[in-house]
């Protein structure tokens, strides 16, 4: 792990990457259920950079309740809660929710679809849904179109199938989201090569916005 690039600030089981020479981004990322932020203790500051060098990652370790399979109701309404502040806070930071991107891994990934896609008059850069499905209960804000989604998928994933992941895709494909569908010969995990189709997500969108300057 290079110690180079980031101050590392912890918060309960929360980790916070900061950037030493300052940043004007920030990725918020939503760990699997049961999964801690102490999982990418060593993927972020490693040398082949799945973010801009800009930007903050903050990852969130969720509540030890509720499962992939059956979604609590209580769990959700508090994760839904400090996560919103987070996203509040870095946004006043970064100036402005189309610098801030959340994105999640499983679990992870469903409270990524439910959040970036529901909160009221919050539009983000972009949402990054990795090994996770969309729940039919959500009910998108009406200018969620043209937000920036991608989702990661394995096909050889035996927890969240490829299946419901392309359903998942298609459903918003058909109603005119802004969807991007990538799919790599893996199980229920995350690796290098989509970690870089994340990187190359973001940089698009930030370069689109004005916001960065540079390409890989």
């Amino acid at each position: 792990m290079d110690n180079n690039l980031y101050n590392i600030e912890t918060d309960n089981e929360d980790i916070y990457f900061i950037p030493k020479e300052g940043y004007d981004s920030a990725l918020i990322w939503l760990p699997g259920y049961a999964d801690t932020a102490k999982s990418y203790i060593d993927d972020i500051p490693d040398e082949r950079r799945h973010v801009p060098e800009k930007m903050k990652v903050i990852i969130l370790t969720a509540p030890k309740v509720g499962s992939t399979y059956s979604w609590d109701t209580s769990m959700t309404s508090t994760n839904t809660e400090r996560i919103s502040k987070v996203i509040e806070s870095e946004s006043k930071v970064v100036g402005g929710y189309s610098r801030v991107f959340l994105g999640g891994f499983s679990q992870g990934a469903m409270m990524t679809f439910l959040l970036g896609l529901t909160l009221k008059n919050i539009v983000l850069g972009g949402l990054i849904c990795c090994a996770g499905s969309y729940y039919s209960f959500i009910r998108p804000e009406s200018d969620r179109k043209t937000l920036p989604i991608i989702i990661c998928q394995g096909t050889q994933d035996n927890i969240i199938s490829h299946k419901s992941a392309m359903q998942s895709y298609k459903h918003l494909f058909d109603e005119g989201y802004n969807v991007i569908y990538k799919t790599y010969d893996i199980k229920h995990e995350l690796i290098w090569a989509e970690y870089k189709d994340i990187k190359e997500f973001i940089v698009n969108i930030l370069n689109k916005n004005g916001i960065l300057k540079c390409s890989f």
